[in-house]
């Protein structure tokens, strides 16, 4: 039943703010692909957001490796506790506005704060 009401809300949301969307640029990628650019050049953009994408990914797999063989486990759990808590505010308070852009309800930047912050907090 979790998964079949998950995937309610998931749907109502890509249908909600599907409409809303701007195109979306990764901060790991390198090269953006425009209409203009030739067959070669976009061969070349993706083989560069790759490797980028990779070697960040090695990066913080070494640094975690590193951090594991050492025994911060402190460290690893602050971290993984803080980012799941910016993961959760970040993409919850965007979706929670673009939401209220959507639906047009007014709402005051105190309820919001308070409401992202329940939510990032608790899930």
């Amino acid at each position: 039943k979790p998964v079949t009401a998950t995937m309610i809300i998931v749907c109502w949301l890509v249908r909600s703010l599907n409409k809303t969307q701007p195109d979306y640029h990764s901060p790991l990628m390198l090269y953006r692909e425009r209409r203009t650019d030739s067959s070669s050049t976009k061969l070349h953009g993706s083989l560069i957001n790759a490797l980028t994408f990779s070697a960040a990914l090695t990066t913080f797999t070494v640094f975690f490796f590193v951090m594991y063989k050492y025994r911060c486990m402190r460290m690893i759990y602050g971290w993984l506790i803080l980012s799941t808590t910016l993961v959760m505010a970040s993409t919850g308070g965007y979706m929670f506005y673009q939401l209220l852009l959507v639906y047009r309800i007014p709402i005051d930047l105190f309820t919001f704060f308070f409401c992202l912050l329940n939510f990032s907090a608790v899930g």
